[in-house]
């Protein structure tokens, strides 16, 4: 399997070699969870040990450049079930990322399709257990929120579990961030500086040292087209700008970030209007444009996140079908295949965001540190909803 590595508009090429090896077996759930569904909900009445769940026992049998597929139970809440009628079929569409919280050992994720602007459809609230091996529906709708996709607008506050949901936003006046703390409501929510409003956007939290930040850390706002991150900063309750030089331009939707702890930077960029253009966030608050990337990035188009062992980002998609890595540190963009290349798609492989022919299809993505690897959940159209890892290092 070759990996071959180099850094667009940079000079210089490299190249390793790494053994092939084979994608790891599907893992049942531990053990076979009964599951219940009625009234739009899902539970399961059996749970497994902490640390033997379906997830732990996948991950922990996977080699390092391999994808497996979790059967995790009550999927279809990503499917018809979350998509309440909506036109998509499925409740993850223009989506970037879900959220993994250490405390609970869940993927939280808030979305919804397309309703056409039937009153009734905000935001739905949705999370797998690992303990159970399964997703459910939390809550229908968030309260007060406008309806909305899921975007890159979900982040979690790891050391408590709060979430936060930025929603979705146009015309004039401040941002809105949705916040609900671990085992409450929907609530305190906060408000933005009305200059820096946006349609749809990339947030993340910074859990590492940032400078002029509490130790808490901070959540990110890019607002793509106005030049700026915003910042806002819980231990000091403000927010805080950071400038940086963007080209420019209103209307721009479907931008992502991703913050990853090992290197403690962040990723942000792509999109509609630049999908080939990524910036570095330092911990110093200083920005460094990336070179460009190989692919088109941005919602519905190459999804971002970061591997939690290395803490290189990961690409995928683009309407490429391609999986590359981005080492932020040097800027030197790696194209896998042989065994890291993801299954096909369909209900046993790996959605393309970007899609194809037939149109876009649905995914996000999760990093999850505990286990070392990354979640994707895949949909397309009414047709399947699906869950695969990827084990990168």
């Amino acid at each position: 399997m070759k990996r071959r590595d180099f850094v667009l508009a940079a000079s210089g090429l490299a190249g390793s070699v790494l053994a092939p090896r084979g994608i790891a077996a599907t893992v049942q759930p531990c053990p076979p969870a009964q599951i219940s569904v009625s009234g739009g909900t899902s539970a399961s009445s059996v749970a497994c040990p902490i640390g033997s769940s379906a997830l732990d026992t996948l991950a922990a049998s996977m080699s390092p450049g391999t994808w497996a597929q979790l059967s995790a139970s009550a999927l279809n809440v990503l499917g018809t079930l979350g998509s309440n009628g909506g036109v998509g079929g499925n409740m993850i569409p223009y989506s970037n990322q879900a959220v993994w919280d250490p405390i609970t050992k869940a993927i939280r994720y808030c979305g919804n399709d397309h309703h056409g602007g039937t009153p009734g459809y905000t935001v739905m609230e949705v999370q797998y257990l690992a303990a159970s091996n399964t997703w459910s529906i939390v809550t229908n709708q968030i309260p007060g929120i406008t309806p909305s996709h899921g975007y890159g607008h979900i982040a979690i506050r790891p050391d408590t579990g709060e979430l936060y949901v930025r929603q979705y936003a146009g015309g004039s006046g401040p941002e809105t961030i949705f916040r609900k703390p671990l085992g409450g409501s929907w609530a305190g929510n906060l408000t933005s500086p009305t200059i820096y409003r946006q349609v749809a956007i990339g947030t993340g939290w910074w859990t590492g040292a940032l400078s002029g930040s509490q130790a808490m850390g901070a959540y990110l706002m890019w607002c793509q087209g106005f030049g700026v991150i915003q910042i806002y900063d819980p231990g000091l309750d403000r927010w805080q700008q950071i400038d940086h030089p963007d080209p420019g331009g209103d209307g721009l939707y479907h931008g992502v970030l991703d913050y990853s702890p090992v290197k403690n930077v962040a990723v942000f960029g792509g999109g509609n209007a630049w999908p080939r253009k990524l910036w570095r966030l330092n911990s110093d608050r200083t920005v460094v444009a990336l070179p460009d990337p190989p692919i088109d990035v941005g919602v519905q188009r190459a999804n971002l996140n970061h591997d939690p062992v290395t803490g290189n980002f990961l690409i995928w998609g683009g309407g490429t079908r391609q999986l590359w890595e981005l080492n932020p540190t040097t800027g030197v963009y790696t194209k896998l295949s042989g065994s890291r290349q993801p299954p096909a798609a369909g209900p046993s492989g790996v959605s393309d965001p970007a899609g194809g022919a037939g149109g876009p299809d649905a995914l996000i993505s999760c990093a999850l540190p505990e286990q070392g690897v990354v979640a994707y959940m895949s949909a397309s159209g009414a047709s399947y909803a699906n869950m695969f890892l990827y084990k990168h290092a």
